[in-house]
Parts: C-alpha cells; sequence; structure tokens
C-alpha cells in the first residue's frame, strides 16, 4: 500500500535529517555535550513507543501526525547513535593532513570527515529504514484504517485466511526490496568513498 510507504517515508526521512547532523555535532563539534547527554539519549531510547504512542495522539491528533512521529521516534535513534560513532571513530591524522594540505572547512568536511564517517551513518540509515517499516505496521494496527498493518489486522479479525496471508507475503516481499535497495546504495556509497578519499 502506497500510504504505508509514504507514511514510514516521512518519519524515515524526518528521522535522517534531524538525525545525522544531531550526530554530526554531538560527535564532532560538542563532544562534551555529547559524553553529558549520551546516558539521557539511551534512555529515551528505551522507553517502549507504544507507551508514547497516546501521547502523539494527543498531541498531534489521531490522523498522519501520530504514526508518522511514531515512526520518527523509534528511527532516529539509530541514525543519531550510529552518526555519533562514525564521527568520533574518523582518524585525527586524516583531518590534520587536509588541513595541511590547506583544505577550508568545507572541503575537510566533504573530502575528509563525511567520506570517513560514511559507514557508521549508513548503518544507522539501514536500521532506521527496517525499524520505520516495521513501526508503520504497527502504528496501522494500533489506529488506522488504511495501509498494510490495518489491513493486516482486519484480516485477522474477520478470518479472511487469504487476505491475511497475502498482505503478509506482501509485506516480506517489500521488506526484501528495500533491504536490496539499501545495498544498492551501500555499494554505491563505498565506492564514492574510496574514490574520494584517492582525490583528496
Amino acid at each position: 500500500m502506497l500510504i504505508s510507504l509514504q507514511r514510514a517515508g516521512i518519519g524515515f526521512f524526518l528521522a535522517a535529517a534531524l538525525g545525522i547532523p544531531a550526530g554530526f555535532l554531538l560527535g564532532g563539534v560538542f563532544r562534551t555535550l555529547e559524553k553529558m547527554l549520551l546516558p539521557f539519549l539511551r534512555l529515551l531510547e528505551k522507553i517502549n513507543p507504544f507507551a508514547l504512542f497516546p501521547v502523539f495522539i494527543l498531541i498531534f491528533g489521531i490522523g498522519e501526525g501520530s504514526k508518522v512521529s511514531l515512526i520518527y521516534w523509534v528511527s532516529q535513534w539509530p541514525i543519531i547513535f550510529n552518526t555519533i560513532m562514525g564521527t568520533r571513530g574518523i582518524d585525527p591524522l586524516l583531518i590534520k593532513t587536509g588541513r595541511t594540505m590547506g583544505a577550508s572547512n568545507i572541503e575537510l568536511f566533504f573530502k575528509v570527515i563525511l567520506p570517513a564517517a560514511m559507514p557508521g551513518i549508513f548503518n544507522g540509515l539501514k536500521l532506521g529504514a527496517q525499524l520505520s517499516f516495521i513501526m508503520v505496521i504497527s502504528a496501522e494496527m494500533l489506529g488506522s484504517s488504511s495501509g498494510m498493518g490495518w489491513l493486516t489486522k482486519n484480516a485477522q479479525e474477520t478470518y479472511k485466511i487469504t487476505q491475511l496471508f497475502g498482505a503478509t507475503m506482501f509485506i516480506a516481499v517489500l521488506g526484501l526490496i528495500i533491504n536490496k535497495i539499501f545495498r544498492l546504495i551501500e555499494a554505491r556509497l563505498l565506492v564514492w568513498r574510496e574514490s574520494t578519499f584517492e582525490e583528496h
């Protein structure tokens, strides 16, 4: 169902758009702040997202906002934490070498920092995408009148075995397709990362 993909996509892209910059800032610029906030962020990550769903409904209503918020909440954590780890794991010698060669801050970021942190970032994006797909099904089961989650729940409640089997197979195949897409993107990114370092 397109509506399920739309919900998952919006939640995931919001998580990526906010999580990656947050991870870069905490992992690279504000490391002292990161050490202070990390235990608190880990605590927030452990909160059961379904316990927060009524809160999201209260804030955003029963419509799309609450579902997207639930997806965003769960998807953001692997993106933030993996970006932090990827940024922290950059060899300081790479940055020092880049500065020695006269690279500006922008060049340093795009030619050294970003390529070096990319494996960690991409791991976070893969996990975030997987979680967004899982959460959209769960959110639609909890409170929706459309989408694959609702279709699956409706088939269970009305004992429509054929519909239930079809929905389950569709979800499984879609999950495999998403995983394949990320594998292809990862392969291309690794080539880009290697070529960037070679140019540098």
